[in-house]
């Protein structure tokens, strides 16, 4: 989950956010889209601990956040 508050014209990010599962991430993120500039719900499969991630899956987007989530799968 990566929040954004507004910057000058733009949105910078926040610290970001975990959830326990898709469902919680969904939630989530439309709570804090009360608050915030924009909200991006991510999903991504892998193992940190070994560093092997799969590319991020966007979940739902709120508000207004950068481009560059408009790249990656839904």
């Amino acid at each position: 989950m990566q929040t954004f508050r507004e910057k000058g014209k733009g949105v910078e990010p926040e610290e970001t956010r975990t959830a326990r599962n898709e469902g919680h991430a969904l939630t989530l993120a439309e709570r804090l889209a009360e608050s915030r500039i924009g909200v991006v719900a991510l999903r991504q499969d892998g193992d940190p601990d070994i560093g092997d991630m799969e590319e991020p899956v966007v979940l739902a987007i709120h508000g207004r956040v950068p481009p560059i989530f408009s790249d990656l799968p839904f």
